[in-house]
């Protein structure tokens, strides 16, 4: 059983997988998709101030957690089956649980998704000509390109890989002090390089993601 080495952790989160708890249930389509419509229009208007409001997701999730709680107390039991099918659900199937916690938590970074199908190619293209095309550097781009000479690239290329090379040689030469391995430093650099491009897009065009929301992403996937 691959149990987690944080105590805290054993005691509250269980090693092992509850199948009986349910996921997709009444309370996280009329609580998550609202308030995740609520958050991203909250954080947009706050944009518009002299004065900055950075409205965190975490807001949303207290307000998440007591109204999924609530709404396991004041709903009843009624199964509810859908016209001309046969489909049906219940709005109250079992008490509020960790799983319908993490899949509205989920919904938070569901833009993730669709920046990537929606707009992945047009970032690439941006990306690729704003790397390749020196003629449409800003301001600051062209005083540095006429005062100073350009760093070689196999010098930021060479620090990448030492740095890389020097956190697994950590990893595997203190055992068991360090719980990352190998693999996992890779996989970090990996995720590093695949989610920073669009956390900077999801920055500049809504402001609601925040670096540690990622940095939260990372550490879990790593540990888990």
């Amino acid at each position: 059983m691959d149990d987690s080495p944080i105590e805290q952790v054993r005691l509250t989160v269980p090693s092992t997988d509850d199948p009986t708890l349910q996921v997709l249930t009444f309370r996280i389509w009329i609580l998550g998709v609202p308030l995740c419509i609520l958050q991203s229009a909250l954080v947009r208007i706050a944009t518009f101030r002299q004065q900055f409001i950075y409205i965190s997701p975490v807001c949303i999730d207290f307000f998440l957690y007591g109204g999924c709680n609530l709404l396991a107390r004041v709903l009843p039991n009624k199964v509810v089956t859908i016209p001309g099918t046969r489909w049906s659900f219940s709005l109250n199937p079992c008490p509020f649980n960790i799983k319908e916690h993490i899949a509205i938590l989920a919904q938070y970074t569901s833009s993730i998704s669709e920046i990537t199908l929606c707009y992945g190619r047009s970032l690439w293209q941006t990306f690729k000509k704003a790397y390749k095309d020196d003629d449409e550097q800003d301001v600051h781009g062209r005083l540095m390109k006429q005062n100073y000479e350009s760093i070689p690239q196999w010098w930021f290329y060479s620090i990448l890989l030492s740095m890389i090379g020097m956190a697994i040689l950590v990893c595997e030469s203190f055992g068991s002090q360090i719980q990352l391995r190998y693999w996992e430093v890779l996989l970090a650099c990996a995720l590093v390089f695949l989610f920073l491009p669009l956390e900077c897009v999801l920055e500049a065009i809504a402001g609601s993601v925040s670096t540690n929301h990622y940095t939260n992403l990372y550490n879990e996937v790593v540990h888990y």
